[in-house]
């Protein structure tokens, strides 16, 4: 009875505050995300502080990104149920990010063709064919590499479950499971080294849900904490050199305490929003910076200074568009819905 009611109790804090905490989450991830691929590395010299910034975001905002989808994987298998169909779900899954992943891939393929026959600067070009080809098999390698992380994520939504069954979902062998995949060698091939490397913060996260109500409550006592820890490591990461597995597993706790702060003070409202459409942000957002670039460049010569505004104004474009897009366009129609 005891088991059954913390379950219980687990349960009401999902559905009800855990969700809104995750979705602050997933706003604050997703603006780290959009911030991290405003400029190319060909303007490394003209705005070298951003690129400072972007080497200390590299070290954790992807990680936090799975972590945050390694709960709402758990979210979705809860939801499923213990006896669900292990081909019925993926399947589901495939529907959702396959064709989403295939349309933007081609999208994106041709309006950068479209773009260098006008002789417009188009950063990361395409070369050939095989950048379109590329995208399926050498994703993070390929023109359209941004989208690497819908890939590697219909992945784990592939192989976790199998991992789940085979440790009989025992989460020390689920740990154990991640380390011995963390011992292959690693290759760009099938973005065989980003599964590698972050599948560790999706299990944890994962596991966190199953034991979100003794996190909350670590969340809650020492939040401050590590707020100040995530604070010293952004201070400190790029001289100290910290390794980055552990960089970004020790600035987790910090972004969801700051998630935590976010909510009890009620300023939540527009982070959660973003965060309820990190999905088609995460999609649409680099057409909408190239779309942006090609204007602000005609008007305004980019430097390490201009690019102040450069910076206010594409993180807005390039997360309200998409928004947008989603509320006014795509919901009015049943396919554009499902996958966008």
């Amino acid at each position: 009875m005891k088991v059954q009611r913390q379950w219980i109790e687990i349960i009401n804090i999902m559905y009800c505050s855990r969700l809104r905490e995750l979705d602050i989450s997933k706003g604050l991830a997703i603006l780290l995300v959009v911030s991290g691929h405003l400029l190319s590395r060909c303007y490394e010299n003209s705005v070298p502080w951003y690129f400072t910034y972007r080497s200390i975001i590299y070290q954790f905002h992807i990680a936090f990104f799975f972590f945050l989808a390694g709960i709402t994987f758990a979210l979705v298998l809860n939801k499923a149920g213990g006896t669900y169909n292990y081909l019925l779900f993926i399947r589901k899954r495939a529907f959702r990010f396959i064709p989403s992943y295939i349309v933007l891939s081609i999208a994106i393929y041709l309006g950068k063709l479209f773009a260098q026959n006008l002789n417009l600067l188009v950063e990361n070009p395409i070369i050939n064919y095989w950048d379109l080809l590329s995208a399926f098999y050498y994703p993070n390698a390929s023109a359209i590499e941004y989208l690497w992380f819908i890939y590697v994520l219909l992945l784990y939504y592939i192989t976790v479950p199998l991992f789940i069954s085979i440790s009989n979902n025992r989460h020390i062998f689920l740990i154990l499971i991640t380390v011995l995949i963390s011992l292959i060698p690693g290759t760009g091939l099938f973005a065989f080294n980003n599964y590698q490397f972050y599948l560790f913060y999706f299990i944890v996260g994962y596991i966190i849900y199953y034991n979100y109500g003794f996190y909350i409550n670590i969340i809650n006592k020492y939040g401050f904490l590590f707020i100040l820890l995530f604070i010293l490591i952004l201070m400190t990461v790029c001289v100290l050199k910290i390794p980055k597995v552990a960089v970004g597993f020790f600035c987790i706790p910090g972004l969801y305490a700051l998630s935590r702060l976010i909510l009890l003070s009620n300023k939540h409202v527009i982070l959660e929003y973003i965060g309820k459409h990190t999905f088609t942000i995460y999609l649409f957002h680099e057409i909408f910076i190239g779309l942006s670039k090609v204007f602000l460049l005609k008007i305004i010569p980019l430097n390490k200074t201009s690019f102040v505004l450069y910076f206010i104004i594409l993180i807005p474009v390039s997360v309200f568009i998409p928004i947008y897009l989603k509320e006014k366009i795509f919901k009015r129609y049943r396919l554009l819905n499902k996958y966008f």
